[in-house]
């Protein structure tokens, strides 16, 4: 359905009720809060679908996936069907858990694109991992040396994977989306290699525990496979080494930024918006808050220490996203008329349903032609903030809400967040180009 399509049928689904909702709508509530009609509001989904999330930076082979269930397969059918142990609830749970993989596994194929296929099956390894454990320890046919064995292999590969790493791309903008995948991904392994919780003095004493830190084990192998996978084709299609063309562009970021959120410093610091009382749970104070926090999310220091770890690729995308959502703050400020010289207020005070739902597709539109046009990659890593807040939009919506001022701010933001990113990508993917000559 076209966009154009898709805007009437929403109007016309509610055109007798537009008028009815449009400032009557919102009904005064404690303290100036505002409610509309669940059932009304519900409309402003219709039936134009959310955007897929940014190309995945590899391709994912079915072999790939393959690899995950054949090793999930293997574990499910080292625990038996019918668990002899003497803790009878211990051997119910295994039991569930065990027809719940079994079910899931099954259901995997209905999953698309394959890059979301991969992560669950990682998870799912991790689960069948953790069940594996807890079967062993409940017969007690599992030892500390045995845990301590396999993580300190996987340590082994991890110290590998990082001394052959040298940041391949295509280019400059190639190597941010894919070795910010790989640093993702290594980051995710790191976490489930920390020796916590401890291995108890008798496995079988507490069963839960030790399958646990089994399912942590499993699941940080399931990353390490990915990530040398994924390492190892970027190594064959690749040209350059950008290791510190990524570590020039992430601190010229930086600076750039921190200069930024000078402007901003007393808004950043502050908890609420600083207009009136009477504004307070109105479009504009959703809006202003929503901005306000995301920018707040990104700091110098957050940043500083990112680049100190050696997470290159990961903290210019910190940083565009820093600097994106500092933008983004800049033209809210504007809009409400917050702020030095600001224009008059452009938010509407009492958005009605059908306002709603034209923010929605000005937010879907604007997330499409940040995305679309060459599916850039600094784009695609930039935009992940905007895409949350749509979804989290959407899912509220699906949930029942009745907070439409929330809504009409969470759509509004997600468009200038995503005009922002347009205007961003073209500086970092200059900044990375000028870093690599």
């Amino acid at each position: 359905m076209t966009e154009e399509r898709s805007r009437r049928a929403v109007l016309a689904g509610v055109g007798g009720s537009l008028v009815a909702l449009t400032g009557c709508s919102a009904l005064p509530g404690g303290d100036g809060s505002r409610s509309y009609d669940r059932e009304r509001l519900g409309r402003v989904l219709d039936d134009t679908s959310l955007p897929d999330r940014a190309e995945f930076p590899f391709p994912v082979p079915q072999a790939q996936l393959q690899a995950h269930r054949d090793r999930i397969r293997t574990q499910i059918d080292a625990v038996p069907a019918k668990p002899s142990v003497p803790n009878e609830a211990i051997a119910r749970e295994i039991r569930e858990r065990r027809e719940t993989l079994s079910e899931r596994l099954k259901s995997i194929e209905e999953e698309r694109p394959a890059y979301r296929r991969l992560a669950t099956l990682r998870d799912i390894r991790g689960q069948a991992g953790e069940l594996r454990g807890l079967s062993l320890a409940a017969t007690d046919a599992i030892e500390r040396r045995q845990i301590t064995e396999q993580r300190d292999d996987l340590r082994d590969r991890l110290a590998a994977f990082r001394a052959a790493w040298d940041y391949r791309g295509d280019g400059p903008v190639d190597a941010v989306a894919a070795n910010a995948e790989l640093e993702a991904l290594l980051d995710r392994a790191v976490h489930e290699l920390e020796p916590w919780p401890l291995f108890p003095d008798s496995a079988v004493a507490v069963p839960e525990r030790v399958g646990y830190i089994a399912g942590k084990l499993e699941a940080a192998a399931a990353v390490i496979d990915d990530a040398e996978q994924f390492r190892n084709r970027l190594a064959n299609r690749s040209t350059g080494r950008y290791r510190s063309a990524l570590m020039a562009t992430a601190t010229w970021l930086r600076r750039r930024t921190r200069d930024q959120a000078a402007r901003f410093e007393s808004v950043l610091a502050a908890d609420t918006l600083p207009v009136d009382r009477d504004a307070v749970d109105s479009p504009a104070d959703h809006l202003h808050n929503l901005a306000a926090e995301t920018a707040r999310n990104y700091t110098n220091d957050e940043l500083l220490d990112r680049i100190g770890e050696g997470g290159y690729a990961d903290a210019v995308r910190y940083a565009a996203q820093r600097r994106t959502a500092l933008r983004a703050l800049s033209t809210v400020s504007r809009q409400i008329g917050v702020g030095e010289g600001d224009a008059a207020p452009s938010v509407p005070s009492d958005p009605s349903l059908g306002e709603i739902a034209n923010a929605r597709e000005r937010a879907i539109q604007a997330y499409r032609n940040a995305t679309d046009s060459g599916v850039d990659p600094v784009a695609t890593l930039t935009i992940t903030p905007a895409y949350t807040e749509l979804s989290q939009a959407d899912l509220d919506v699906e949930n029942g809400t009745d907070r439409g001022y929330a809504l009409f701010a969470q759509y509004w933001y997600v468009e200038k967040y995503a005009r922002a990113t347009a205007e961003i990508t073209g500086e970092v993917t200059h900044l990375l180009r000028s870093a690599a000559e």
